[in-house]
């Protein structure tokens, strides 16, 4: 959630985790916040930035005990400001995984696909 309150208020989130882009700090949030709930230990491998771009390597460890691989890329608008998110988890076989929970979260009663 480190990339929270750089994002403008209409910033975009892809992510491999989610069925299609999310749009708004707010909604980005949500997302970023449900994911937490499902490390058990995040940790920042890397972080570096410039004028354009901000990137964060991480290392996650899922309540199911598997690792998984964060990259994320926030890219600045001319102001500054944060205006879109890319996020990808790996492996595949536990981004899948992650993928499951983190809609069963954000939509409970609905089946994830």
């Amino acid at each position: 959630m480190t990339l929270v309150p750089e994002l403008m208020d209409n910033a975009t989130l892809k992510a491999n985790v989610l069925p299609a882009p999310v749009r708004g700090r707010d909604e980005i949030e949500k997302i970023l916040t449900a994911l937490e709930t499902l490390y058990v230990s995040l940790e920042d491998i890397h972080r570096t930035s410039t004028s354009e771009r901000e990137f964060i390597f991480s290392q996650a460890r899922l309540l199911s005990g598997e690792k998984i691989t964060i990259n994320i890329v926030g890219v600045r608008d001319k102001s500054g400001w944060i205006a879109n998110v890319i996020m990808n988890h790996a492996p595949d076989a536990a981004m899948h995984s992650l993928s499951i929970q983190l809609s069963e979260i954000l939509h409970p009663g609905s089946r994830a696909a």
